[in-house]
């Protein structure tokens, strides 16, 4: 990285206090799409936290600096090292939910119970011609913990959808005591 390099985006994840004694793993994204935590608890369960940035809407005219240009330079540039034909244009939105599902997928092989806290930059029920948000947490099978009608600090795209969503899997729905965001 030079002086110049900006790369925006990025996520962050805190686990303090009795909870730290517990962390068993980590990882994340090379890109910074996400980072991830497990906890291990009683009787051998596994909790792995998910948090995880999206990026906005975007094109190849988009302008250098951002999330969606960056990630799709990124992916462009990748497959293109390693393809003997023309680079497939890759959408880093459909490719980020693409990857999640994939560390998902593998956790929830390996017996975890899931927790995913994302800003997906898309209402949980929009529907699109390529894969949603809804198709990532109907594929992995997860429950919705944030309420979007009812939540005290809603998170929204200009005013109008709720963007930021508390997922889970494998999670009772009465273990589940509250969910929510800072403003």
């Amino acid at each position: 990285n030079s002086e110049n390099d900006n790369l925006q985006g990025g996520v962050s994840l805190v686990v303090n206090k009795k909870w730290a004694a517990h962390v068993r793993d980590n990882g994340s994204d090379p890109l910074g799409r996400w980072v991830w935590v497990t906890l291990f608890g009683s009787k051998g369960r596994k909790l792995t936290v998910v948090s995880a940035y999206r990026p906005n809407e975007g094109g190849p005219s988009s302008g250098s600096k951002t999330v969606w240009r960056q990630q799709y330079e990124y992916f462009t540039i990748k497959d293109s090292a390693t393809m003997l034909t023309k680079p497939i244009k890759i959408d880093p939105r459909e490719r980020f939910l693409v990857d999640l599902r994939t560390l998902l997928k593998r956790k929830k092989k390996e017996g975890h119970q899931l927790v995913l806290m994302i800003d997906a930059n898309q209402s949980r029920y929009a529907k699109t011609r390529k894969m949603s948000y809804m198709d990532l947490v109907e594929q992995v099978e997860m429950d919705p913990s944030l309420d979007e009608e009812v939540s005290i600090v809603p998170s929204r795209y200009t005013g109008t959808m709720v963007i930021d969503h508390i997922d889970t899997y494998g999670i009772p729905e009465e273990n589940v005591v509250s969910a929510g965001q800072l403003p």
